[in-house]
């Protein structure tokens, strides 16, 4: 695998290495995003505001018809988990519309940047920072409503560290 363009860089060389990076860094962003969708759909499964066959069913949608509802719901509900984190709400909402967006509209609204060096790399850094507030939100989401619900569910770290080993071996992992 080629390395991924570092900013700074302007040889001619570099062109495609700075293409893949945008390209990566979208796909981090978008992965980001689907997981923070899942786990409040998970953490919600957890609290049983929806059953684990409801969950199961939601995740399982391949065009996300039950996703805008049911997400809006699950993020409207954490209000009542987080009083500790009184922006999360706020920050998950965003989260929703960035995910939407960058699915939709991105690459719609981003043509003409992509057809230039410059473009390329204000696309690279502000997906960046998509990146890295989506990790954020999903660790706030972790500490405010996973880690509760696992603790009152009686699950230890080294169990999910036994399950991922078990899951990892399954997959052909080593």
């Amino acid at each position: 695998m080629t390395s991924l363009w570092v900013p700074g860089s302007d040889s001619v060389d570099d062109a495609d290495e700075r293409v893949k990076t945008v390209f990566a860094t979208y796909g981090l962003a978008m992965y980001q995003a689907a997981l923070l969708e899942v786990e409040l759909v998970h953490a919600f499964a957890l609290h049983k505001i929806i059953d684990a066959k409801s969950a199961a069913k939601l995740i399982a949608d391949p065009w996300h018809s039950g996703y805008k509802k049911k997400l809006f719901e699950l993020i409207r509900h954490v209000e009542g988990q987080s009083p500790s984190d009184p922006d999360l709400v706020e920050d998950l909402t965003e989260c929703r519309k960035r995910r939407n967006w960058l699915a939709h509209s991105y690459w719609r609204e981003h043509d003409l940047h992509f057809v230039s060096p410059s473009g390329q790399t204000e696309m690279i850094r502000n997906l960046d920072a998509d990146v890295e507030f989506i990790q954020g939100v999903r660790a706030r989401l972790s500490t405010v409503v996973h880690e509760p619900a696992h603790q009152d569910l009686g699950f230890t770290q080294g169990m999910f560290d036994a399950e991922f080993r078990r899951l990892y071996s399954e997959a052909g992992g080593e």
